[in-house]
């Protein structure tokens, strides 16, 4: 005669039991990784914040000598274009220190024409380009566009995608600005006469110190 036998199903349930084990140690280990990379990582941030803000509150000294020496020169009757040019860069500068006293603040937005904010900013930055670059702005049907933005924030994209163009072009070229607009958003579009970009670069475009120089 013969005997059949087998293990219990208990007992070959008990043989994943040090698989299972293993599997939650590595998960809990993972996790712990995480965890970790995230404070060290947040701790980072919070550390150029702080060296942002000082930064910040470092230059309103300088400029504020800047704006008395200018009213002195005002009052010594210098040309008034050039006065007036000075002043414009004394208020860009005043712009970029308020933007780091922003970094890692939360963004306050206003309801301000969106016109407005990239028509300023593009005429600033039209006499301190090249002269062989044009930059034009193409009209739209509104005279306003109300969207809820961050002035000083929009005007700083809007500059390093510019300045980034005029680096593609090799300091010659053309810029145009348009501005569409539907039911739920507004569209502005930027376009040069640069070399353009490869599919391949498309994803990492956005990610922050990336570049193709």
């Amino acid at each position: 005669q013969w005997l059949f036998y087998d293990q219990s199903p208990e007992v070959k349930q008990l043989r994943w039991f040090p698989y299972l084990q293993l599997a939650l140690i590595a998960l809990i280990v993972i996790i712990g990784y995480l965890v970790f990379s995230t404070f060290r990582r947040a701790e980072q941030n919070q550390v150029w914040a702080g060296m942002a803000k000082e930064t910040a509150h470092q230059l309103g000294t300088p400029i504020s000598s800047l704006s008395a020496w200018l009213d002195f020169l005002e009052a010594q009757e210098v040309d008034s274009e050039s006065l007036a040019e000075m002043r414009k860069d004394i208020a860009r500068l005043e712009n970029v220190t308020d933007r780091f006293s922003k970094i890692g603040s939360e963004t306050k937005l206003e309801n301000a024409d969106i016109l407005e904010t990239v028509n300023h900013i593009i005429e600033y930055l039209k006499p301190r380009l090249s002269q062989k670059v044009e930059i034009t702005v193409e009209k739209t049907e509104s005279q306003t566009i109300l969207v809820p933005h961050n002035p000083a924030l929009m005007e700083w994209v809007i500059e390093n995608i510019t300045k980034n163009a005029v680096d593609a072009m090799e300091g010659s070229g053309k810029i145009k600005v348009r501005f569409s607009q539907s039911k739920k958003w507004v569209n502005i579009d930027l376009e040069d006469t640069g070399k353009g970009l490869l599919p391949k670069q498309f994803n990492a475009i956005f990610q922050p110190g990336y570049s193709t120089k």
